[in-house]
């Protein structure tokens, strides 16, 4: 099975479509000694199911601000997926938004999403390898949400990040990393959490940001803001049932059944940090440098 074909497998029908969220990611709580305080008034920091939509948005808001964007810039969404991250950037900083993704079932919802809130005009959605896009137009800034580590050649994937972005220009990112041993486990547990069987480790990143001549300015772990809250929420109801018949309808009922199972295996893989979430942000470097 070829990369393409096996993205269209996992992301035709994209498992946080079927909970019902906009968003292909898991939400961010910023505050969590708010968060278990009752009756906190931040409703990013409330344990709430009906709050996930917001808590998902906030992780957008709390990575796009590393590209510290001004109206008019131009923006590419690496991986773009549904849509609604371009849709939000577009709404709250008055830029433009160029999706590249691979999978033509996302960007058809992209594009439903786009002309529903009237914004064909800012944003335009590209059916494409992102190894393969080019833009004569350079770009201010470049986003990708939990998508990179679905490029197998990080060095071309940002050389093509630099080739596309302005001098001075800003990227950010957000990738799962992990290191569980033995392999073999690892990779059934990353084709079940994040849609892989292998993820790049954080140093590869690194390593193929500086060899592109991009630099890296920020790092941060933020596995504690999404994960834990996340995972109680799909254990909760009504996204729990949906999630176990997402599970039923793809792999079978024998692995639906043991579903409580993995989600407990889970949240032990994350408390002893063999699944990490990290945000990372760079720039390229301006003209002269």
């Amino acid at each position: 099975m070829n990369r393409r074909t096996q993205l269209n497998e996992i992301y035709a029908d994209d498992v946080n479509a079927s909970l019902g969220f906009d968003y292909s990611h898991m939400g961010y709580w910023a505050d969590q000694s708010a968060a278990d305080k009752p009756g906190a008034s931040d409703p990013t920091n409330v344990e709430d199911p009906a709050q996930f939509g917001v808590a998902q948005t906030a992780y957008v808001r709390h990575l796009s601000d590393r590209l510290q964007l001004s109206p008019g810039d131009r923006v590419l969404d690496i991986g773009g997926g549904q849509g609604a991250t371009a849709v939000w950037l577009a709404q709250n900083h008055g830029v433009e938004v160029v999706v590249v993704d691979a999978v033509p079932e996302m960007l058809t919802q992209a594009n439903r999403r786009v002309h529903e809130a009237g914004l064909d005009e800012r944003i335009t959605c590209i059916h494409q390898d992102f190894l393969e896009y080019d833009s004569i137009q350079r770009f201010d800034a470049a986003i990708a949400i939990e998508s990179l580590y679905h490029i197998r050649d990080q060095d071309q994937a940002f050389r093509n990040i630099k080739r596309l972005l302005r001098p001075g220009g800003r990227f950010c990112f957000s990738t799962y990393v992990s290191d569980m041993r033995p392999r073999f486990l690892r990779t059934r547990y990353l084709l079940l959490t994040v849609g892989d069987r292998d993820i790049p480790q954080l140093d590869r990143y690194t390593h193929a940001i500086t060899a592109a001549g991009l630099k890296t300015e920020r790092i941060d772990n933020v596995t504690r803001f999404v994960l834990p809250r996340s995972s109680a929420v799909l254990r909760s109801e009504p996204y729990f049932s949906r999630l176990r018949d997402y599970v039923s309808d793809h792999y079978g009922r024998i692995p639906a059944a043991l579903l409580p199972y993995f989600l407990n295996w889970h949240d032990r893989s994350v408390r002893h940090d063999n699944l990490c979430l990290f945000f990372v942000d760079g720039c390229a470097p301006k003209r002269g440098e």
